[in-house]
């Protein structure tokens, strides 16, 4: 097994990967697609950028705060463009294509992103910001029509569907990790 995780799209029809996990169900090609699971993102900050900046009360409070994002150029799916859903031209310090760096952004202070649930739990020190406000993204996995049946990419697909599945609280809460 080859585990290929970057910020593009694999050609299941020309056999670029077996399965894919996207964020959005494709809309073309003779593929089998079903949705693995729904999570959740928030906006999240350090508590010393929280303790030198002060912590925001409402929507409107963002306004004054500095953020960081995805580089809009770069953005391979619109469903990564969820920043804009919260705030309207947000000030942008920090702009990266990898959501590992934005959470190290966020880890030593540089602002205010958009972060899984998920990751965010993993940092004691990442505080969530207004957590009324969720953004639920979905995870589909995909496979060529003509290879859903080969027993290796079957067991492959229901092994990543059911452990997705079973971290269900963790991939909506700041729960534990398990």
């Amino acid at each position: 097994i080859q585990l290929i995780a970057m910020p593009r799209l694999f050609n299941l029809t020309n056999r670029e990967a077996d399965i894919t996990v996207t964020l959005t169900l494709p809309q073309r090609g003779r593929l089998v697609s079903r949705r693995i699971t729904d999570y959740a993102l928030g906006l999240f900050a350090s508590e010393s950028y929280l303790r030198d900046r002060g912590t925001p009360t409402d929507k409107d409070d963002l306004k004054s705060h500095r953020f960081i994002n995805y580089i809009d150029d770069l953005l391979f799916t619109s469903e990564l463009n969820y920043l804009d859903e919260v705030v309207d031209n947000p000030a942008t310090l920090f702009n990266s294509s990898s959501i590992v760096a934005q959470m190290f952004a966020v880890k030593a202070g540089a602002g205010i992103a958009v972060l899984p649930y998920f990751m965010a739990s993993l940092y004691p020190d990442i505080r969530p910001v207004l957590p009324e406000i969720k953004i639920i993204r979905s995870w589909w996995l995909n496979i060529h029509e003509e290879q859903k049946d080969l027993a290796r990419i079957r067991l492959v697909a229901d092994y990543v569907h059911k452990e997705l599945n079973s971290k269900q609280q963790h991939l909506h809460t700041l729960g534990s990790s398990s």
